[in-house]
């Protein structure tokens, strides 16, 4: 989570670093940890969540709900590796909130 100066402070949340091993990959695990990590993000406030990908992996992000925006620069210092070349900023931002009314016409919701 990081405060934004240019919005009163308000949060935006950062996902980094999510690697699934390719013998587990198609099980929806990386989906699974993404939206869940989006999700903390909006439940603690956050006006938005982004992250960095390969332009490979664009695809995989738009299926868990982000969407391309930016292009990202950097500045390496002499300790940091570079970057794989590629890279793509994707952002996620919460969806409205639903009426009552759709919330009472919603598939798997109403008397029980």
């Amino acid at each position: 989570m990081e405060r934004k100066f240019i919005r009163d402070l308000s949060l935006v949340g950062h996902i980094e670093d999510i690697s699934v091993d390719k013998g587990v990959q198609g099980k929806r695990l990386g989906f699974r940890v993404v939206t869940a990590l989006a999700e903390i993000s909006e439940n603690l406030g956050a006006y938005r969540t982004i992250l960095d990908c390969h332009e490979d992996n664009v695809p995989f992000y738009v299926k868990c709900g982000f969407k391309l925006e930016e292009r990202e620069m950097i500045a390496l210092t002499a300790s940091e590796d570079a970057k794989p070349k590629g890279t793509r900023q994707l952002v996620k931002q919460p969806p409205p909130k639903a009426s009552k009314q759709q919330m009472k016409n919603a598939p798997g919701k109403g008397a029980r």
